[in-house]
């Protein structure tokens, strides 16, 4: 019975992916980390396919989902809200394009050749979107914010499970997973935390 589920998922995926075939191997993934990479791998989806009909979509919701604030902060002004929204957005959006870019400069060039490929991509961009969704149940549900200050724990595990479907030269492979945490988790705070400071107080 998977083998027959994994073959209708590949066969989607054979000229270009519908969005409930991403969302499905997405979330094959995030259940069940080490075969959900393998199907993943396996699929060969296009990175841009992912982009556009699940990180991009995540960033979309998570934008939207700054105003649930509203629900239980009344004090909050529609300005405040859209300025985080965007604040948001920025930090994912921008966070993937700037992995990409500091790839180049980060790895060896025969790790680098492994995370440059569709899979790679496609490995960066699932490993965003945890990370959106962790994000977005904190908007949603500020009391669980004792509980969600482990996620980055799961998505580390997320983010080895993975680097093992990128075959990296097995010398490497730890500051591979290193690098890669950084990054992943890094970079998007990083912009978060400069834009916000460079917002204006409203």
């Amino acid at each position: 019975m998977n083998s027959n589920n994994n073959n209708n998922l590949q066969a989607t995926t054979a000229n270009k992916a519908t969005a409930t075939s991403v969302l499905l191997y997405f979330l094959k993934m995030f259940v069940s980390p080490v075969n959900g990479w393998k199907s993943v791998k396996s699929a060969a989806l296009r990175s841009e396919d992912v982009a556009a009909r699940l990180f991009y979509p995540s960033l979309a919701l998570i934008s939207v989902g700054e105003f649930l604030k509203l629900i239980y902060n009344h004090a909050l002004t529609v300005t405040e809200l859209l300025q985080d929204a965007v604040i948001t957005f920025v930090a994912f959006f921008a966070g993937y394009f700037s992995i990409l870019f500091l790839v180049d400069f980060i790895f060896a060039k025969d790790v680098r050749a492994k995370i440059t490929t569709e899979f790679g991509k496609t490995y960066i961009l699932m490993n965003l979107t945890t990370l959106v969704i962790f994000y977005l149940v904190y908007e949603i549900i500020p009391l669980a914010a004792p509980v969600l200050v482990f996620t980055p724990i799961y998505t580390l595990y997320i983010i080895i499970k993975g680097a093992k479907c990128l075959r990296v030269p097995e010398h490497s492979f730890t500051s591979t997973i290193c690098k890669l945490t950084a990054l992943i988790i890094g970079v998007p705070m990083l912009i978060y935390y400069i834009f916000d400071a460079l917002m204006p107080t409203v």
